[in-house]
């Protein structure tokens, strides 16, 4: 928080059953109240949240730490890491 002085560390909403990625990124972004011209950002699957959260709420900008944009970005010599089956 010393580096980001405004930096708001939301608490982790439990996704309900059956419900896709993007369904969770709009009620997050209800329950969150976040509006349009806010920073977003996050780290591993908060990153993953936080891009699918910009496709409705329109933000300054986004940003990610140790996130990938897609699956198809993970480096191929990193292939034995990959997960057998999307996870979304």
């Amino acid at each position: 928080k010393l580096a980001f002085p405004g930096l708001e560390v939301p608490p982790w909403l439990a996704p309900k059953s059956a419900e896709t990625l993007r369904e969770y990124a709009r009620r997050s972004a209800e329950e969150l109240k976040i509006s349009p011209g806010a920073i977003l950002g996050g780290s591993s699957f908060g990153g993953i949240l936080a891009l699918e959260i910009a496709r409705s709420v329109r933000p300054a900008a986004v940003v990610l730490i140790g996130s990938l944009h897609e699956p198809a970005a993970f480096p191929y010599r990193w292939g034995i890491f990959r997960p057998v089956k999307p996870v979304c």
